[in-house]
């Protein structure tokens, strides 16, 4: 269940098995006031667009800057690391990593409960809240990728996606989105 927390968009989901990743990509300075600057480095491959979802910027300060949050999502590479078993064509791993503290956190959830049994099951986890974290008063976010001081048009002419609504490619630049509608795929079966 506590997987949830750090696969909120492609990025954290893609990345969780790259053991440093967030070092190389972010530099973390303290400044004064109870502030910290979150520094992307130029060789980040968090799509800039990230940064434009508030959700997205907190979710990512958590985990960058909170302790107790980076040991979590830290320990999901590590235990790739030391429990991956390799095979000439593949890998495989049963995913596993040590859960942040979750004291006293409340969550909403989607499920039914069984009235023989008594137990609640849960289908989907829709919020959380009151998830303890070590966060500074101030947390900002510079990278030179960010565009300031760009007046926009009203009714310009702006980049059209290339990918179509029935198109069945993964566009990485976007997050899990729960209003998309489910897709069937089609395949060949092949037998070998």
């Amino acid at each position: 269940m506590h997987e949830f927390y750090f696969f909120h968009n492609a990025y954290l989901a893609r990345n969780c098995i790259d053991q440093g990743l967030l070092s190389r990509e972010f530099w973390i300075q303290d400044i004064q006031d109870d502030s910290v600057l979150v520094n992307v480095l130029p060789i980040s491959s968090l799509p800039i667009k990230s940064f434009e979802n508030e959700g997205q910027r907190r979710l990512l300060a958590w985990i960058l800057i909170d302790k107790n949050a980076r040991f979590s999502y830290e320990s999901i590479a590590e235990n790739f690391i030391e429990e991956v078993q390799e095979t000439e064509d593949k890998k495989t791993w049963h995913f596993r990593f040590s859960p942040p503290r979750l004291d006293n956190i409340s969550l909403e959830t989607r499920g039914w409960m069984d009235k023989n049994t008594g137990n609640y099951y849960v289908h989907e986890i829709l919020g959380i809240s009151n998830i303890s974290s070590a966060l500074p008063k101030t947390v900002r976010f510079y990278s030179e990728k960010f565009k300031t001081g760009i007046k926009g048009s009203a009714t310009g002419s702006g980049a059209k996606s290339v990918i179509s609504a029935n198109s069945n490619t993964i566009d990485d630049q976007q997050d899990a989105d729960i209003d998309t509608k489910l897709k069937k795929v089609r395949y060949s079966n092949h037998i070998f």
